[in-house]
């Protein structure tokens, strides 16, 4: 949605490049920042599953992300990047992305095996940290996974990674004839600008969610019975079904975060609507203040996180010692071709914003989202569909061969060039004349 209205006559690729991610990733966080204040003090206690899964987005994941790398291990900020560890580690097991939710476990292990036994190290590292740095090493694993195959031996590995290597330089020069430049080259105002639309965007989605709260739908398919596995937020991305795994950390908990009610503790007996109560913004699970005896965490989170630990340690750790019995399949996520218009022609069609204007129209942003009225919390019901299959699963058709008009599941050529069918007569893909269109 942000990118189609920031730039209209461009379209989104599928798996974006990642100067284009990055792009997207400072438009939407400079957007948040400008607002982030009023929807805060606004939505303070707006239990919604909506508004917590685009929070938690805004306010926690892409701020990490921007600054894990960038800011915390190339500054050398040792203390916040351990942090920022712990909190990508959490993002990483509530997405659940297989291996990247093991290896922050096993460098937080490192860093604390180091501080016990080795004190020495342990300075170093906290001192030093940029030094260990494993870029080099990812990087040239995957410039050899984008130019090797699986079946290629250790000494056609060798070679590949000279020829590689040797002939990096005149390869950059004869791309950098030949391929437009992989980056963007927006102005400051322009950014600016990018910036206060995005502001204006989300300003938007945060009114249809407080005008409509509740809207969130919870669906489960015929094969987990009850377990829910997706859900539909039509304010905030229309009818589109999304895994559950975007949802806050609250959501993932043995205990979820209930829009309902006002405490989440299984055994809180306080029923009296005024009781003082609290949401916490990390989690999304609220409790009565009297419930949590001055405790400045979540409760319910802190055995789910404990428990995950445990469980993803023992599998690092049986993967580590017994790389051949791993059962754990690798998450591949290739990057994929960028259909959108080069970064020229973007910039081009991004006009400037000046100072007075910016000030102007976050001025009334402000005062906009000032003159919103959220309704008393809890009010809202849980939406489910239980066994259920995606909509899309229901209505989409399987491809089908335009020659025969069966099923293309099956189709082979073989060494003549027939392509065979096993719905068609002695098994070969002929036109079938009983079809009309």
């Amino acid at each position: 949605m942000v990118y189609e209205k920031n730039f209209p006559s461009s379209k989104l690729a599928d798996k974006p490049k990642p100067w284009r991610k990055s792009l997207l990733l400072e438009v939407v966080y400079g957007g948040w920042t400008l607002i982030s204040h009023s929807v805060i003090s606004k939505f303070w206690r707006f239990k919604d599953a909506g508004y917590g899964t685009l929070f938690f987005l805004l306010d926690n994941y892409i701020p990490l992300v921007l600054s894990i790398h960038s800011i915390s291990f190339k500054l050398n900020h040792f203390s916040e990047y351990f942090r920022a560890m712990i909190r990508i580690w959490i993002m990483f097991t509530c997405l659940k992305r297989r291996h990247y939710n093991k290896v922050p476990l096993v460098w937080i292990n490192m860093c604390a095996h180091w501080g016990k036994h080795s004190t020495n190290l342990y300075q170093l590292l906290r001192n030093y940290i940029a030094i260990f740095d494993e870029y080099p090493v990812e990087n040239t694993h995957t410039i050899l996974h984008a130019q090797s195959k699986p079946s290629d031996t250790a000494e056609q590995l060798r070679k590949k990674s000279k020829q590689i290597f040797q002939s990096k330089e005149q390869q950059a020069n004869f791309r950098s004839h030949f391929t437009s430049p992989s980056q963007f080259s927006f102005s400051q105002n322009q950014l600016q600008f990018l910036k206060v639309k995005c502001a204006q965007i989300l300003c938007s989605i945060f009114t249809q969610i407080l005008s409509s709260p509740g809207q969130s739908s919870f669906f489960s398919n015929r094969n987990t019975g009850n377990h829910v596995t997706h859900v539909k937020f039509p304010n905030i991305c229309q009818n589109n079904l999304v895994k559950m795994s975007v949802l806050p950390l609250g959501y993932h908990t043995q205990v979820r975060a209930d829009q309902t009610k006002q405490c989440d503790l299984p055994d809180c007996e306080n029923s009296n609507p005024n009781e003082d109560w609290i949401l916490l913004t990390g989690c999304f699970h609220s409790f009565h203040k009297t419930c949590l005896n001055d405790i400045i965490s979540c409760p319910l989170c802190k055995d789910f996180l404990k428990d995950k630990i445990e469980e993803l340690g023992k599998i690092a750790k049986q993967a580590i010692l017994n790389p051949s019995s791993s059962s754990d399949v690798a998450d591949n996520r290739e990057e994929g071709s960028d259909a959108g218009l080069d970064s020229l022609s973007e910039t081009t069609a991004i006009r400037e914003m000046g100072q007075d204007e910016f000030n102007n129209v976050i001025r009334q942003l402000h005062n906009g989202i000032a003159s919103l009225d959220p309704r008393s919390q809890p009010l809202i019901t849980w939406n489910y569909s239980h066994n259920t299959t995606t909509s899309e699963s229901r209505s989409k058709a399987p491809p089908h061969c335009r020659k025969c008009h069966h099923p293309t599941r099956g189709h082979s050529r073989s060494n003549n060039s027939q392509v065979q069918c096993p719905h068609c007569p002695q098994n070969l893909c002929t036109e079938n004349s009983q079809w009309f269109f």
